[in-house]
């Protein structure tokens, strides 16, 4: 009897520590996968900040994963996939109208002239 407590013990103990990395890793694939679908979306160009919030908390997920922080990894994975979702939304809400780059009467602004200064 005593040796299954200690063998209820073991397992609950192991059961309880091997969840953190599963956890993170599966939000941090989570969160690639809805980066991705933003990119598709557009979200490069529509939803700029959104887009490099959630590049930079995955980043930083990925990071403290590897750091074995396994709870900071899935807060910042959190937070990751949240941006992810709010890019991709902004990015398709624009997608319907007509946001393309208007330049100026008479096309594209000439490039500076170049300065060539002889070698003395």
């Amino acid at each position: 009897m005593r040796r299954l407590g200690w063998v209820l013990v073991l397992a609950c103990a192991a059961g309880v520590t091997g969840c953190g990395p599963v956890v993170s890793g599966v939000q941090i694939i989570n969160v690639n996968i809805a980066l991705s679908a933003a990119e598709t979306a557009g979200a490069k160009r529509a939803a700029v900040y959104e887009y490099t919030a959630a590049k930079e908390y995955l980043q930083k997920a990925r990071e403290e994963h590897a750091y074995s922080d396994f709870w900071a990894s899935r807060i910042y994975a959190d937070k990751a996939l949240d941006y992810a979702k709010r890019a991709r939304a902004k990015a398709e809400a624009t997608a319907g109208t007509d946001q393309s780059l208007v330049l100026p009467e008479g096309g594209a602004p000439e490039p500076p002239p170049t300065l060539i200064v002889p070698a003395p």
